[in-house]
């Protein structure tokens, strides 16, 4: 995009992430505060953990763009550091898809206009994907392969299910953290009272996730192709 020139770049991305940093920051607080600042049960939704993880590598590409920026450097990345920005910005694109697709619905109004709501499932998600297609740190040699991109939900998925073989309760007493991953009322692979089982739903959402992927790869692609006329 042309309001984004080469010279102004670092400083237009270090803004940006830090914006990200500050706003995650504040959804987390704000999350903390509305479940009585129990951190362990902060810690077992994915909307939480995808929220922290981006806000963290937010906030330390920003410092090192800082320190760069401040020496008349340029900041050059390792591929790995692509590789995680896309995986973390497509773990949590799909936090506000499933969020506005599935739950919205079942929610009330008061939340659904909260402060820790329009963050961590709202302004978070898409400025850390709108992050990742205007910014190339990283991805000097090309974008990362599609599969990086089922790192996090894969991994809570196995972390779920742990937990519930625990015995682990969540919000309401439940025994999973979402009602398509409860095992116990929807079954594997089932239908139930119009419900499918939790394997055709984990179908659905790969299916659901892989479009946002390559969403997030056609759009960075079109923004570095315009780039560099």
């Amino acid at each position: 995009m042309r309001a984004f020139s080469r010279p102004a770049r670092p400083i237009w991305s270090m803004a940006f992430k830090t914006l990200v940093f500050v706003l995650g920051v504040l959804g987390q607080y704000f999350g903390l505060r509305r479940n009585g600042f129990h951190v362990a049960r902060q810690l077992v939704y994915y909307t939480n953990i995808s929220n922290i993880l981006i806000t963290l590598l937010c906030g330390g590409l920003a410092v090192v763009l800082c320190r760069h920026h401040r020496a008349g450097t340029q900041a050059r990345f390792a591929r790995w550091v692509g590789v995680l920005r896309f995986a973390l910005a497509a773990g949590i694109l799909l936090t506000f898809t499933v969020f506005s697709l599935l739950l919205t619905p079942m929610l009330n109004r008061s939340y659904l206009l909260s402060a820790d709501n329009l963050l961590v499932h709202n302004a978070v998600p898409l400025l850390a994907a709108l992050d990742y297609i205007l910014f190339d740190e990283g991805l000097e040699d090309g974008q990362p392969r599609i599969g990086w991109a089922y790192t996090l939900p894969v991994a809570y998925f196995v972390l779920t299910l742990v937990l519930m073989q625990s015995g682990v309760r969540y919000a309401g007493g439940a025994s999973a953290p979402y009602y398509f991953l409860n095992v116990r009322t929807l079954g594997w692979f089932g239908v139930r009272r119009g419900q499918l089982g939790v394997f055709w739903w984990v179908v659905i959402l790969c299916l659901l996730h892989w479009v946002l992927a390559r969403l997030l790869q056609g759009l960075r692609s079109m923004v570095k192709k315009h780039g560099e006329r």
